[in-house]
C-alpha cells in the first residue's frame, strides 16, 4: 500500500536462478528499486538468503537500487555495500522514496548502524 501511496508501480520478481525478491518498484520518473522486506534480520540465513535474492536480481536490473528493509535490525551486520537497510519504521515515515536518500539517511555509523563491507 505505501509503494502505491508513493505513485509506484509494483511487481515481483524471481530470477533466473530460482531467487525471489518482494518488490521490483518502478516510478513514474523511471528509477527502480529492489525491495525485500523481511520481519528480522537477526538470523544470519535468513540475511543471507535476502541479500543473495538481492544481489541475483540485481544482475537483470542493473539500474535497480537495492534495499533491506526489516523491523528487527542488529545494531552490527555485515552488509554489501550495494544495499541499503532501513528500519520499517523509519522507511514507513519518511516522506521520500527510499531511492532519494542520501548516504547520510543510510542507517551507518552516524545511526548506530552496522559495518558495511
Amino acid at each position: 500500500m505505501e509503494l502505491a501511496r508513493r505513485g509506484a508501480e509494483v511487481g515481483y520478481v524471481r530470477t533466473p536462478n530460482g531467487f525471489e525478491v518482494d518488490f521490483l518498484v518502478r516510478y513514474p520518473e523511471g528509477r527502480q528499486e529492489l525491495i525485500q522486506v523481511c520481519a528480522s534480520l537477526d538470523d544470519p540465513g535468513t540475511r543471507a538468503r535476502e541479500i543473495r535474492g538481492l544481489l541475483d536480481a540485481a544482475l537483470e536490473f542493473p539500474r535497480a537500487s537495492l534495499m533491506l528493509i526489516g523491523i528487527d535490525i542488529p545494531e552490527v551486520m555485515a552488509i554489501p555495500s550495494a544495499i541499503t537497510v532501513f528500519a520499517a519504521r523509519d522507511w514507513l515515515l519518511a516522506e521520500k522514496s527510499a531511492g532519494d536518500f542520501s548516504s547520510t539517511d543510510r542507517r551507518n555509523d552516524d545511526l548506530g548502524g552496522f559495518i558495511v563491507e
